[in-house]
């Protein structure tokens, strides 16, 4: 239940958005941002074993996007979200996922600020690799997976003439890792 809150949140600002009588620019736009990916792992998902781990990595992301008539966009990217490793006794786990995704966003103007919120899906690829570092232990353990699954985000953009400058916060929902989470800083060029 707590999960759908952002979800609930996401839609309620979407709406709140389209509500609005936004002066929106209509056209294309392409952009790079940067931030912090937290990974998370739970226990059972590296073969069975039981471990856990919550380690961050710098995250990066390429995008181009269409804002359309009204507080609408849509966008596509391109997102590397690091290589984490941790250790739990004689076990390391290294993690790294990169993916493609795709949003709708509503955005909610404040003057030169917009509040927007975003959701849509990303096509992941993951590896995850457990290796005996010493002594007796589980056997070394590399999966490799990919999918399609949903992610969602949250975020505010500030715009000076044709930059837009941006701070969000992301959700994505992975098999394997179970959930990545993505504090970014970007910049945007309006065509």
């Amino acid at each position: 239940m707590i999960k759908k809150i952002p979800a609930v949140v996401a839609a309620l600002l979407l709406a709140l958005g389209m509500a609005g009588s936004a002066r929106a620019e209509v056209g294309p736009y392409i952009g790079l941002s940067a931030g912090l990916a937290q990974v998370e792992v739970e226990p059972g998902d590296i073969g069975g074993v039981g471990f856990t781990f919550d380690q961050d990595d710098n995250s990066f992301r390429g995008f181009f996007g269409l804002e359309l008539p009204g507080p609408l966009s849509v966008e596509v990217g391109y997102r590397d979200l690091g290589l984490v490793t941790d250790r739990d006794g004689l076990v390391q786990v290294t993690s790294e996922s990169d993916g493609i995704d795709a949003f709708a966003i509503g955005a909610l103007p404040i003057g030169p600020v917009k509040l927007f919120a975003k959701g849509g899906v990303i096509a992941w690829d993951s590896k995850l690799e457990t290796r005996r570092t010493g002594g007796v232990g589980p056997p070394d353990v590399r999966f490799e997976d990919d999918g399609t699954d949903f992610a969602w985000g949250l975020g505010v953009q500030f715009e000076i003439r044709k930059f837009a400058f941006r701070g969000e916060y992301e959700q994505l929902e992975l098999d394997i890792p179970d959930e990545i989470s993505v504090i970014s800083v970007g910049v945007a060029y309006k065509f």
